[in-house]
């Protein structure tokens, strides 16, 4: 998939320049370069689908306006896909390959990310906060038995006051009073 953005990119940059040289005009492509295009761009749509939802959606749909008529460029969706090729190179080139997911914990991605590529947003959320009330309510039974849940657990265990479970050194840190 990479080798195919790189391509992609570099095909749309070499347009960019054909389209400067020519005025910003129309300018015309061989069908069998036209074929080669959309394929590559349904494939991209294809390989991005989970990682990149909008951008995948964009890219199919795009594909066919590229071409106002046989063989003439439509600069207003070349400048679409563009952009979005664009992106996707960048993302590569910071080592970003993952979107947004690259932050998100693999369990937290276990239980929600197809549901969110699914378009259940409700459920992808909830599925998330399921998962982190059972592994927060696992550490606290085993820092103090106690066996919490839901609004109370998270309260009493990341209280300002008395934390029962913190992430750094807070022995030097005050905490509001209450």
């Amino acid at each position: 998939m990479h080798d195919l953005i790189r391509h992609l990119y570099a095909g749309f940059e070499n347009m960019a320049k054909m389209i400067n040289r020519n005025g910003n005009n129309v300018v015309f492509i061989g069908i069998a370069d036209i074929k080669n295009i959309k394929n590559n761009l349904i494939r991209l749509s294809d390989g991005i689908r989970n990682i990149y939802p909008f951008y995948s959606d964009e890219l199919f749909y795009l594909k066919d306006y590229l071409f106002s008529q046989p063989g003439f460029v439509n600069l207003e969706t070349y400048g679409e896909i563009r952009v979005i090729i664009r992106a996707l190179n960048n993302e590569l080139n910071n080592g970003n390959h993952l979107g947004f997911w690259a932050y998100i914990h693999p369990l937290i991605i276990n239980v929600s990310q197809k549901l969110y590529l699914d378009n259940h947003y409700s459920k992808s959320a909830q599925a998330a906060f399921v998962e982190i009330n059972a592994r927060i309510k696992k550490i606290r039974i085993k820092i103090d038995g106690k066996e919490l849940d839901g609004d109370t657990l998270m309260r009493q265990t990341f209280t300002p006051n008395q934390p029962a479970l913190f992430f750094e050194d807070i022995s030097t840190t005050t905490f509001p009073i209450r």
